[in-house]
């Protein structure tokens, strides 16, 4: 192993001797990656983990060899960061892909700390590094669900709504606020919501909204309701459903309160149209049958009278 940086500017040989040795076991020890430099950034020693993980030899990891086992997009971009940071004798907080003694690359975090001696001179730095392959793997993971979620979304014509109940906040985004003629850019207030509502639709779309942040109820918000456009005075049907979302009870605070109702909701007018008109046809088309059951009848009656009028 080669030389280990001084860690002490005052004392013996005796007892940076044996500071060294603890550094080298406890660095040894540590589950993580770690390394240390000199003031001009060349690396002096790296821990028994860095060799097992990348399989890289002491006398091609140190000085800048390390490097090497960085992937070869991550090499420049790192590289450059640590060299200004190392100029600047700054932290610094890395995120690269490195390459395991089989070969494949797993993503790492590279975490460093400057030393410096007793009169505040540069003496390099100490970092850690650790493999972050399985956050990455579920960031990513994650980062694909929301975008399926959203373009899902998109393509339902959904607008998600948030009222939160603790700030006294509303979210609405722009796809809602079309939904009851709003501006996109229109700042949106609970008051505005209820007065784009019409006025037979109230009382109950206000109900399902209290049952749903009632913490002895926590009923399932589900309503359907019209809005009249606040700039076009349009007649929309929207279908909006959501739930409460509930602090922990706690015995002295008393019953669990409603932090936010959250849902979604979607214009379903056409829906409603379509609806509309099925009832309307079938309306007209019962009062068909009804008249030519009628004209049977009448038909049937005459019919019979004729025939009883012949017999007599």
């Amino acid at each position: 192993m080669s030389d280990m940086p001084s860690f002490r500017a005052d004392g013996g040989e005796a007892a940076l001797a044996e500071s060294e040795a603890r550094f080298r076991t406890m660095a040894d020890d540590a589950p993580v990656m770690m390394w240390v430099t000199d003031a001009d950034g060349a690396c002096q020693y790296l821990n028994r983990r860095w060799y097992e993980f990348t399989g890289q030899t002491e006398a091609r990891a140190l000085g800048f060899g390390w490097l090497d086992a960085v992937h070869p997009d991550d090499r420049g971009p790192s590289g450059a960061v640590f060299r200004t940071a190392n100029a600047r004798g700054e932290g610094f907080r890395l995120e690269y892909r490195l390459r395991r003694a089989d070969g494949s690359y797993r993503w790492a975090i590279d975490t460093a700390s400057p030393r410096f001696s007793a009169d505040g001179t540069f003496l390099g730095y100490i970092g850690s590094v650790v493999d972050i392959e399985a956050r990455r793997a579920a960031e990513l993971a994650l980062a694909e669900s929301e975008e399926r979620l959203r373009l899902a979304v998109e393509s339902a014509e959904i607008g998600l709504w948030d009222r939160d109940l603790v700030a006294d906040s509303l979210f609405w985004p722009p796809r809602l606020k079309a939904m009851f003629g709003f501006p996109p850019d229109l700042p949106v207030t609970m008051e505005d919501f209820y007065a784009g509502l019409h006025p037979d639709d109230r009382d109950k779309v206000a109900q399902a909204f209290a049952n749903a942040a009632d913490p002895a109820k926590r009923a399932v918000y589900e309503v359907e309701f019209r809005t009249i456009g606040r700039e076009d005075g349009r007649l929309r049907w929207v279908a909006a459903k959501g739930r409460g979302v509930f602090a922990a009870a706690e015995p002295a605070a008393g019953p669990a309160r409603c932090l936010r109702v959250i849902g979604t909701a979607i214009d379903i007018t056409a829906r409603k149209t379509t609806e509309e008109r099925l009832v309307e046809t079938t309306r007209r088309l019962d009062a068909v049958l009804d008249n030519a059951t009628l004209a049977i009848f009448m038909m049937d009656e005459r019919q019979h009278c004729a025939y009883m009028n012949r017999a007599a």
